[in-house]
């Protein structure tokens, strides 16, 4: 994280949840399966008319 500046004591602080989080990750790991299996559903498909 990128402070201006850098006496200021605040700090952000994200707890690591075992099975919930991962280190340096946007999504759950549940989201991230949902994302990939919808991916995977619609490869191929055509777009709707609009």
């Amino acid at each position: 994280m990128y402070r201006e500046n850098p006496v200021c004591p605040k700090v952000t602080f994200a707890e690591q949840v075992p099975g919930l989080t991962l280190r340096y990750q946007w999504r759950t790991p549940l989201l991230q399966q949902l994302v990939e299996e919808t991916g995977v559903v619609l490869a191929g498909r055509a777009a709707p008319a609009c």
